[in-house]
């Protein structure tokens, strides 16, 4: 298993996505690539989930862990098959982020929304 990108809190590996200390309880999480249906790029402002260092952005949204986040203005969020509630990701490299995920996820688009 080769691995792609690995900030500490999001790794991206041949296999899927894994977010560290991303529930309630700071399990990691891992979502195989094949799991994700979309993604899409957000802005992330002051009342979006910049403010915010974990948990609900709005009732549809989680995001993981990350105590940089006031200092990062986009996120990423996955729409994950089987699952109401969307992954929003916030990696210190974003641009890289989005160009392997637009690489590895076959059904749905990672640029830009809006």
């Amino acid at each position: 298993m080769a691995i792609l990108y690995d900030d500490g809190r999001i790794l991206l590996d041949d296999d899927g996505v894994t977010l560290r200390r991303f529930d309630l309880l700071l399990r990691d999480r891992f979502i195989p690539y094949s799991d994700i249906a979309r993604g899409a790029e957000r802005p992330l402002g002051r009342f979006g989930g910049r403010l915010r260092m974990w948990g609900a952005v709005d009732v549809w949204v989680w995001l993981g862990l990350d105590p940089g986040r006031r200092q990062k203005d986009r996120m990423i969020v996955l729409d994950v098959a089987g699952q109401r509630t969307r992954v929003a990701l916030t990696p210190d490299d974003h641009d890289v982020v989005v160009a392997l995920l637009a690489e590895r996820v076959r059904s749905g688009s990672t640029a830009p929304s809006g």
